[in-house]
């Protein structure tokens, strides 16, 4: 029985790590992001701007910013999988079958 406690207390622990690895993730994306836009005097447009930013276009866009942008994309989805029930995941994935 101990070795069943010790067992899940390791697992547990793994599973926070992972957790607190992807949440460094996207703290180190945000942090990137801003800076990428610092560097061009230009703040992050908020989510109800309609101003065109000086990353609007893909070609403008650094190699840093691209790879925080696709690193931050990665590690919501996963923060977002790993914090859903899996019955809402596996209705979720069935539902954009059927509403395409």
């Amino acid at each position: 029985m101990a070795t069943n406690a010790i067992e899940h207390a390791a697992l547990t622990s793994l599973e926070h790590a992972g957790l607190r690895e992807l949440a460094k993730l996207v703290n180190q994306s945000v942090e990137t992001i801003i800076s990428e836009h610092e560097k061009k005097n230009a703040t992050v447009p908020s989510l109800d701007s309609l101003n065109v930013g000086p990353f609007d276009a893909p070609g403008d866009r650094t190699a840093e910013l691209t790879e925080a942008i696709k690193i931050l994309d990665a590690t919501c989805a996963q923060l977002r999988a790993t914090g859903t029930i899996p019955a809402n995941t596996l209705a979720g994935v069935s539902l954009i079958h059927i509403r395409h």
